[in-house]
C-alpha cells in the first residue's frame, strides 16, 4: 500500500475547506423559519405590531390572521378553553420536522473523502 501523495492530501484539504465554506452560508442563509417581516397589521384592530415568538409560531404553522398581544387576549377571554382531553396518535401520525441540508452536505463530503482516500490506496 502506497503511501498518500501530496497531491491527494492538497486536495483533500481544499476539498475540506470548499465543504466547510459551502456548510457555513447554508447554515448563514436566510432563516426560512421567521417571517421576513419585522412587524404585521393585527387582523382585528388593523395595529402595526412587531412579531412575538406566539406571532412567530403562528406563522410557521400557516396562519394568515395575526392578531396583536391586546386583539388575543381578548379572543382567550371570549373563547374558554375546551376541556382537555390528551390526543393519542393514531396511526403513528407525528408532524415532520424541517431537515437541514448540512445533514446531506456531510453525508456527501465523507463519500467525497473515502472515494479519494480509497482511490489513493489503490
Amino acid at each position: 500500500m502506497d503511501s498518500l501523495s501530496t497531491k491527494d492530501i492538497v486536495g483533500v484539504i481544499l476539498l475540506g475547506i470548499v465543504f466547510l465554506v459551502v456548510a457555513f452560508f447554508v447554515r448563514a442563509g436566510p432563516d426560512s423559519r421567521r417571517p421576513r417581516e419585522k412587524s404585521f397589521n393585527c387582523w382585528r384592530c388593523k395595529a402595526l405590531t412587531p412579531h412575538t415568538q406566539r406571532t412567530i409560531e403562528a406563522w410557521r404553522n400557516g396562519k394568515t390572521r395575526l392578531f396583536c398581544g391586546a386583539c388575543h387576549a381578548h379572543w382567550l377571554q371570549s373563547h374558554p378553553p375546551p376541556a382537555s382531553q390528551p390526543r393519542p396518535i393514531s396511526g403513528g401520525y407525528r408532524p415532520r420536522r424541517r431537515s437541514s441540508p448540512v445533514g446531506a452536505l456531510i453525508v456527501f463530503g465523507v463519500v467525497v473523502v473515502m472515494s479519494v482516500f480509497g482511490r489513493s490506496c489503490s
